[in-house]
C-alpha cells in the first residue's frame, strides 16, 4: 500500500471511530472492560445480526445521495464494517446496490438447507452408529474417529456435530436406551437362585 493510501485509510478510520455510536474506551475490568453506560462492541444486545429490509432501503437511499459509509453506519446504528460488507456482497457490478435484490439474496442464503457430513457420508454414519450401539459418548466417538482415520479429515466429527445428529428429528442414529443395559433386580438375578 502506498503512503497516500495508508494515510487515507487512517483518516477514514479516525472519522468512523469519532462518529461511531459505540464508545471505544477501556474501563473497569470488573464491568467487563466497559465504562458505566457503555455498550459492548457490535451494537445493542437486542439488535439482529442481519440488516432488515428497511435498513437496506435506507442504505441504498443514503448511498445514492453520496453519504459516506461511516455516516450511514452511524444513522443505522451499525458498525462501518457491516455496511461495507453489505455493499460488497450485494452490489451488482453494472447496476450498483439494489436493496430488493440484496434482501432476496440474504434471505435465500439463510434458508438454504445444508446436509450434515454424517448424513452425506454413509461410511461415517455406519461407524458412528456402530460405536453408539456400545453406548459411547459423542466425545469418545469424536476422539475415536480421529484415531481410526488419522489421515482422513473428512471422517472426523466434533462431538457437537454428533449431538446435533443424534437429536435431529428423523435421524437414523440412536443410542440404545439405558434400560437395556440396566442390572436386573436381585430377585431376578441368576445369583439369587443359588
Amino acid at each position: 500500500m502506498r503512503l497516500g493510501q495508508l494515510s487515507a485509510w487512517n483518516l477514514l478510520a479516525e472519522l468512523c471511530f469519532e462518529r461511531t455510536p459505540f464508545p471505544l474506551s477501556f474501563g473497569d475490568p470488573s464491568t467487563g472492560g466497559l465504562r458505566a453506560g457503555a455498550r459492548p462492541l457490535g451494537g445493542t444486545v437486542d439488535q439482529p445480526a442481519v440488516l432488515s429490509q428497511d435498513q437496506r432501503f435506507e442504505l441504498a437511499d443514503l448511498q445514492r445521495t453520496g453519504v459516506i459509509i461511516c455516516e450511514i453506519a452511524r444513522r443505522l446504528g451499525r458498525a462501518p464494517s457491516t455496511i461495507s460488507r453489505e455493499r460488497q456482497r450485494n452490489a451488482i457490478p453494472a447496476k450498483g446496490y439494489r436493496p430488493f435484490e440484496a434482501h432476496r439474496r440474504a434471505t435465500a442464503g439463510r434458508t438454504r438447507a445444508r446436509r450434515r457430513r454424517i448424513e452425506a457420508n454413509s461410511e461415517l454414519q455406519q461407524v458412528v452408529g456402530e460405536v453408539l450401539s456400545h453406548r459411547w459418548s459423542p466425545q469418545l466417538i469424536s476422539r475415536h474417529l480421529r484415531q481410526r482415520f488419522p489421515h482422513e479429515p473428512a471422517m472426523w466429527l466434533r462431538d457437537e456435530s454428533i449431538y446435533q445428529a443424534l437429536y435431529q428429528p428423523g435421524s437414523p442414529l440412536m443410542r440404545p436406551s439405558a434400560s437395556q443395559n440396566q442390572r436386573l433386580p436381585d430377585s431376578q438375578s441368576v445369583f439369587s437362585r443359588c
